[in-house]
């Protein structure tokens, strides 16, 4: 499945991913993407670098400011 979605965003012409917040960061699957993809991009000489990308998190009380504390 990894690699069939890896295709996928090759042929795409952009990239929106959106996850809700759980316990103040993504979720895993989103987040095992993403890791995923910018290893693969990385290792087939920046295989993504043009691509147009926007994420959209959802967020619910403390969610919206954890990931901004320091």
């Amino acid at each position: 499945m990894g690699n069939a979605l890896i295709e996928k965003i090759e042929a795409a012409d952009g990239i929106l991913l959106g996850s809700p917040t759980y316990v103040a960061d993504v979720s895993p699957e989103i987040k095992a993407l993403m890791d995923r993809a910018c290893l693969v991009s990385k290792a087939n000489g920046g295989l993504f670098r043009r691509k147009v990308g926007a994420a959209v998190v959802a967020v619910r009380r403390a969610g919206r400011s954890m990931p901004l504390m320091p």
